[in-house]
């Protein structure tokens, strides 16, 4: 399973004590919008990470290598070598798991508040 999309994503928040992350990107899907929708690319249980904070378009892809090229293993039973492309480069995060949703939230997040639910699930791994 992958997850490509041509929209601007950037480094939206990521907590080091949780192992959670999030890329997000917000679209106008009409004019007349009060405010944006947004695509947020959730990571939970970060192993490893090497990421810039911008992309430009994205593609997400479970790598089958247990070692990813940088020399670093999965720590953790059941984490998952993600291989993210942007605009021709490569970077690798290490995660047990991804889900890529689309909201309305603006501001608000799943890191921060739990409770909330995905308008449309676009991937899980």
């Amino acid at each position: 399973m992958s997850f490509k999309n041509k929209n601007t994503f950037q480094l939206w928040k990521y907590i080091t004590s949780h192992s959670q992350m999030i890329l997000r990107s917000q679209i106008w899907l009409e004019e007349s919008q009060e405010r944006p929708n947004t695509i947020d690319i959730e990571f939970w249980g970060i192993d490893y990470l090497d990421l810039p904070t911008l992309f430009r378009g994205i593609s997400i892809e479970i790598e089958s290598a247990v070692t990813c090229p940088k020399g670093v293993k999965h720590q953790s039973k059941g984490s998952k070598l993600l291989k993210i492309t942007s605009e021709g480069e490569v970077y690798y995060v290490i995660a047990a798991g991804c889900i890529v949703g689309t909201s309305n939230w603006m501001l608000r997040d799943r890191l921060t508040d739990l409770s909330l639910k995905y308008d449309e699930i676009l991937m899980k791994l």
